[in-house]
């Protein structure tokens, strides 16, 4: 089969799996970004204050400024 022939076989074959897929709606879109968005901001939130709690302790275990 000539390269050519391939090539328009596949794009074929793209076509028809593509017909095949069940998409999103857009509000499903919407709540999982909005989801993502809060995960995101209390994972910040909660590595920020471990980070702030981790770091008042090794200054009182080493005396005077860590870090920071």
């Amino acid at each position: 089969m000539h390269w050519l022939q391939q090539w328009v076989k596949f794009l074929r074959d793209v076509r028809q799996e593509m017909r095949k897929v069940t998409w999103p709606t857009h509000r499903d879109v919407l709540l999982s970004s909005v989801l993502v968005g809060i995960l995101a901001g209390a994972s910040a939130g909660y590595f920020f204050f471990v980070d702030s709690f981790l770091i008042m302790i090794l200054q009182l275990v080493l005396g005077g400024e860590y870090g920071g």
